[in-house]
């Protein structure tokens, strides 16, 4: 969530897909979505779900642990993802999901419904964690996520057991053998500590595979709740607005921008951009004048008409494709 809450801040309309409980965790969430003016007509909300509620235990030394209750998303019947939001999937032009909290099959159906989008898959968790411990699914199914996604992003810990390689691996070999193995056009291995390990096709095709580092900008560091959703995020704007790099200069430019995104989080604390974010984000994206322009940071005084889905401007009214009845569907699944 807190991605396309940065996604709208980089000037492009986003919108959130879930079902959340009439509860005030979910009156909450939606209440920062208008905040930061992400779209919301497509959230199916009902007295009987379980809004998904993260929460963080800070202790006085600094260090943070954080739970995450999935809700309903948890629990996603068979084929719910088609029945609710075929429409605005089929008809966004950039979609994301993330394996996390969504059970594994709902994750690869998103994925199938938006074939003709980029597709984005944020790797939030170890698939290890993913399969055995949240019991989100199987590791096939995982794998066919992964293969299906046009962007990935993983922490190099996630890629180590997806090709389940010794840790005397370098990353670059890591991120190499991900994306070979998985057909991924692009690959994005974040490290903490160091930058982003990347691997992408060059000319766009699967032979000549290539790697690159980009280290992070110097940062404060105040805060790294939310650094992976703005960096996330970063990936999405760039690609949006110029396409999945098929060489090593627009990779690294890729890299950079998503890097300084990041950066604008962690210096800040709190995971949602801000107005001294977008200020800070004017100054920084300032990228050689030979490349592309960069994205446009959105303040909140824009309208929210003026920055509807795509994919909203055809439908009236919230919700309106949501037309079959929650019990119905829930009894049948």
């Amino acid at each position: 969530m807190n991605h396309l809450a940065w996604c709208q801040a980089l000037g492009l309309n986003s919108g959130l897909l879930a079902f959340q409980g009439a509860d005030k965790y979910g009156d909450m969430i939606r209440e920062k979505l208008h905040e930061h003016q992400v779209n919301t007509d497509f959230l199916v909300q009902k007295e009987d779900f379980e809004t998904t509620v993260s929460r963080t235990f800070v202790s006085a030394s600094g260090d943070s642990c954080s739970i995450l209750s999935g809700g309903s998303m948890l629990e996603l019947p068979q084929h719910a993802m088609k029945l609710f939001f075929a429409e605005p999937l089929q008809h966004a032009k950039c979609v994301s999901t993330e394996i996390r909290h969504v059970p594994l099959a709902s994750v690869e159906e998103t994925l199938d419904l938006a074939s003709h989008s980029v597709r984005f898959l944020d790797l939030a968790t170890l698939p290890s964690v993913a399969v055995h411990d949240a019991g989100l699914g199987d590791w096939e199914t995982l794998e066919r996520c992964l293969a299906k996604a046009t962007v990935v992003r993983a922490s190099v810990a996630a890629a180590r057991e997806l090709v389940d390689d010794s840790a005397s691996r370098t990353d670059q070999d890591i991120a190499h053998r991900l994306r070979d193995k998985f057909g991924i056009p692009f690959v994005a291995l974040t490290n903490d500590a160091n930058g982003v390990v990347l691997a992408f096709a060059s000319g766009g095709g699967n032979d000549g595979a290539c790697t690159a580092v980009v280290a992070w900008p110097s940062s404060s560091g105040a805060d790294l709740q939310g650094a992976d959703d703005a960096f996330f995020s970063g990936l999405i704007a760039g690609v949006h607005l110029w396409g999945v790099p098929d060489d090593h200069s627009s990779a690294v430019r890729l890299a950079t921008l998503a890097g300084l995104i990041r950066g604008a989080c962690v210096d800040t604390v709190g995971a949602w951009p801000s107005p001294e974010t977008a200020d800070r984000l004017q100054r920084l994206l300032v990228l050689p004048t030979a490349s592309p322009p960069v994205p446009v940071v959105k303040t909140r005084a824009q309208s929210v008409e003026a920055m509807m889905m795509p994919f909203a401007k055809a439908i009236e009214g919230p919700n309106s494709s949501l037309t079959r009845d929650i019990d119905a569907l829930l009894v049948r699944y």
